[in-house]
Formats: structure tokens, sequence, C-alpha cells
């Protein structure tokens, strides 16, 4: 088993109550009206811990996308994913470091976005 690849399954049973399973791995279904989630991994981090498995990655980045129809509601839903993620146990993930926050819009404007990126260990 090469943990990044299992990543995706943690991230969801942590964020899935948030939105009550509106939480979806690298695309949301077609039709999905907001607020939902998206995840997805943005690459390996570096093992800094010298494990002789390092090529099989423990560390890995990851995105959290949050659409939100009002500015709040996404400010609000994204200190609950940084709380959750950050300050509580779940399982399949060790550690966990919010390394990037970026705020913007879907490009016709219509949505509001929450770009959370995270490093987390597995």
């Amino acid at each position: 088993m090469i943990p990044i690849f299992h990543v995706g399954k943690s991230l969801y049973k942590a964020l899935s109550p948030i939105l009550n399973g509106k939480v979806f791995s690298v695309r949301a279904e077609a039709n999905t009206s907001v607020p939902y989630m998206v995840y997805f991994r943005t690459g390996r981090g570096d093992d800094e811990r010298g494990d002789k498995d390092a090529g099989l990655a423990n560390d890995t980045h990851v995105k959290v996308n949050i659409y939100t129809s009002t500015y709040s509601e996404g400010i609000n839903i994204a200190e609950n994913v940084v709380t959750k993620l950050l300050n509580e146990e779940n399982e399949g993930i060790d550690e966990c470091t919010l390394t990037d926050a970026i705020e913007g819009s879907t490009e016709d404007g219509a949505v509001f976005v929450q770009s959370l990126e995270f490093l987390i260990t597995i």
C-alpha cells in the first residue's frame, strides 16, 4: 500500500460531517448545489525524517476547495475544516499543517471559493 493514495479516504471521513456528505474527490458531481467541498492531492511532501521508504511518501500536499453562495458561509466552513483537520484526531492522518489559504470566486463570479492547502502526514 502506498500511503498517499489513501489520504482521500481519511479526508472524506473527516470532512463529510461538515457538509452532510457534500464532499468530493477531485471534482464535484454534475449539478451539485453549493455549498460543497472538493479535495485533491497536489503533490508529495518532502520526507525530512529520512525514512528508508521515503519513495512511498508518507507526506502529501492536499488542497480543499470550498464552494459557497456567500462569502461569510465560506469563511465559516473554512474555519470548521481547519479546526477539524488541525485540532481533532482523524483516522489515517497523523499530522496536519495548514500551509496556505486563498480566496476567490468561480470565473463567472457566481460562487465564492475558499481554497485551503495542507501538508498531511499519514
